[in-house]
């Protein structure tokens, strides 16, 4: 699941999807929760744009209701409090946020084609 503001979220699932992964995008928080208790996911992907106060809601909830791994994808300035498996620079090539992907997924998380 990516969830970020529109823009920099259809490039984000657009890499993680040409690279074979299957994609759940939502645009709210509300969202976001309503597709995790529907839909077992391996990784939940943060984009940078979402409000500070929204990502530590989520990366809360996610963890203690769902306990899955969490990709923070950053602007730069990593929040500490935020717990997450790993962080990706929102400036970063592609190829490292599929890298920081591929680290926290198991292979069967790989759609094949």
């Amino acid at each position: 699941m990516s969830f970020s503001n529109e823009r920099q979220a259809v490039a984000r699932n657009s890499v993680l999807a040409q690279a074979g992964y299957a994609v759940a995008p939502a645009n709210s928080t509300t969202r976001a929760f309503q597709l995790l208790d529907f839909i077992s996911f391996h990784l939940v992907v943060l984009g940078h744009s979402i409000p500070t106060s929204e990502r530590r809601l989520l990366t809360l909830e996610i963890q203690r209701k769902w306990g899955i791994p969490i990709l923070l994808v950053d602007a730069g300035d990593v929040d500490r409090e935020m717990r997450a498996e790993a962080h990706a620079d929102n400036l970063d090539e592609p190829e490292l946020l599929l890298a920081a992907v591929a680290e926290l997924l198991p292979p069967e998380a790989i759609v094949k084609r």
